[in-house]
């Protein structure tokens, strides 16, 4: 006999269980999106540096951390958002209403949502107060300069996002070109009518995706970077 309090156990338990896929291709998607993101901006910041500097030296290693880890940060938050709302209905990932995977065209859209999104985030908000508060826990200002920077930083966001995130736009076009098509592999892999496919394929191919992306970043020579993130190169293309 199944009293009220197993009845009422039962009716909570269902919308925990149902939230797992749809958290697991978030995080799927937002882990894509961090590796993209990572090498946006270690790319752009390349390609701002000189072009003589670059073909002397590769860009420090702790430099490099420091890009990586502020771009896969931002990457990931915009991903793994744009995973999550998706769909609206948490019961549209359960096995009882099988969501469908979405076309290549909306991935499109979705991949210039990301290069968008991305790029005025980075440039606008993240990117200038993670160099705060860096530059906080160096000692290099005092508390009272890094509440008065920070503030700055939240005022200045329109303006940073314009002039700022400008400059990220040409490079995050490839990362959302690539967004587009490795979230379209990594949500049909969600969907899959196959269950081990269902459940470990999307977060195996978020992983594999991710390990090119930085596996390109680390092994490429700073002189193909600096192309990458340099925007005059795509200037002296079309002359």
């Amino acid at each position: 006999m199944t009293t009220t309090a197993d009845t009422s156990r039962v009716a909570t338990a269902s919308p925990q269980e149902d939230t797992k896929p749809r958290w697991r291709f978030a995080a799927s998607l937002g882990l894509y999106g961090a590796a993209l993101g990572a090498f946006v901006v270690v790319s752009n910041v390349v390609g701002l540096t000189s072009k003589f500097a670059v073909d002397a030296d590769a860009l420090p290693p702790e430099d490099v951390l420091y890009f990586t880890i502020v771009g896969g940060l931002t990457g990931f938050v915009v991903a793994g958002l744009t995973g999550y709302l998706i769909n609206r209905s948490t019961r549209a990932f359960a096995s009882s209403t099988p969501r469908h995977a979405l076309g290549i065209l909306p991935w499109a859209a979705l991949g210039g949502v990301y290069w968008v999104s991305f790029s005025l985030l980075v440039g606008g908000i993240t990117l200038p107060q993670a160099n705060v508060v860096l530059a906080y826990v160096d000692g290099a200002i005092p508390f009272v300069d890094f509440v008065g920077f920070s503030l700055d930083t939240i005022f200045g966001v329109p303006f940073r996002m314009v002039s700022e995130g400008g400059r990220f736009m040409y490079t995050a076009i490839w990362a959302g070109l690539l967004f587009a098509l490795g979230g379209w592999v990594i949500d049909r892999l969600a969907v899959s009518a196959n269950a081990p496919a269902a459940r470990y394929g999307s977060p195996l191919a978020a992983v594999l995706l991710s390990a090119i992306v930085i596996t390109f970043l680390l092994l490429l020579p700073p002189t193909i970077l600096w192309h990458i993130g340099n925007v005059t190169t795509a200037t002296q293309l079309y002359r």
